[in-house]
């Protein structure tokens, strides 16, 4: 994968996490916005401490946390220092047991678990991860030698994003960026991946999940152009959706990217057209699904 620089505003320092493929595309069941905040932050913190290493462990201070996350005082996820320090434990708990990378090679499937603990220390303020051994490729600085693909996130605009299915949308963007092959995934597993509620039926993930996040996006990344959303529907006079393709313009230079997903790597039997926006944004006359 192409390395890309972030070109970040001088107000702000610079704050990259290249994140495994697998990490970015691993599912993260009931995370809200300051858990994903956590988490990444805590990534970017191991992979920026060389001093964890050989003990695999590091403690990052409450403060440093809040610096990272905090962003504009009016826009945190918490109001009080009380209301920080009673969410983080509980974020900690949640990132324990959802830090789990699926692995597929040569002798099988499986999972590894990124850290044998993860707490907060209310105490003495400071969160306390220790990597489990097996996982230690993930946080070295050289992802390249490991032969792991990643994804350069700028942590500082990823912060900025409030809605969690935005936070999952930008990362899987970002992700292909730059591929030349669409991104394919099952409807179902387009749910799963984003946590969608299984209340929710097509209008609601319209409504709820998908044009929220596209309007968020746009707003916190000046290098996504034109994103917008085209909903694919199977041939057939029920016209079952089989997914829903994301587009965009990535600048500086790298021309159209497309996340798609759909029901089979198979194409949909449907006439593309970029001039006709019926799907985009708005609701059909009539829903697959009632």
């Amino acid at each position: 994968m192409a390395n890309n620089e972030i070109n970040e505003k001088k107000t702000s320092e610079k704050r990259r996490v290249d994140c495994p493929n697998e990490i970015n595309e691993a599912f993260y069941e009931g995370f809200r916005r300051m858990d994903f905040d956590l988490f990444f932050t805590i990534m970017y913190k191991l992979r920026a401490d060389n001093n964890c290493f050989p003990k695999f462990e590091a403690k990052i201070p409450f403060d440093e946390i809040k610096k990272i996350i905090g962003g504009d005082e009016k826009e945190r996820p918490w109001r009080t220092n009380e209301e920080f320090n009673r969410k983080l434990p509980q974020i900690c708990k949640k990132i324990l047991s959802s830090g789990i990378v699926p692995v597929h090679d040569r002798q099988g499937s499986g999972a590894i678990c990124l850290y044998t603990e993860c707490v907060a220390n209310q105490a003495k303020e400071y969160v306390k991860v220790r990597i489990n051994p097996n996982s230690v490729k993930y946080f070295k600085n050289n992802l390249f030698a490991e032969k792991i693909l990643y994804t350069p996130i700028d942590l500082n605009r990823f912060v900025k994003i409030k809605g969690r299915y935005a936070k999952t949308i930008y990362r899987l963007l970002l992700q292909y960026r730059t591929s030349d092959k669409p991104y394919l995934l099952t409807y179902d597993l387009f749910r799963r991946i984003l946590d969608v509620p299984e209340t929710y039926k097509y209008i609601n993930i319209l409504q709820k999940v998908i044009n929220p996040a596209i309007e968020e996006i746009l707003s916190v990344d000046e290098r996504i152009k034109n994103l917008r959303c085209i909903t694919l529907r199977a041939s057939g006079p029920k016209s079952a959706i089989t997914g829903f393709e994301f587009i965009f313009d990535w600048c500086p230079g790298h021309g159209k990217d497309v996340i798609r997903t759909q029901e089979s790597h198979d194409e949909p039997d449907i006439e593309e057209n970029e001039d006709d926006e019926s799907d985009m944004f708005s609701v059909p006359e009539e829903l697959p699904f009632s």
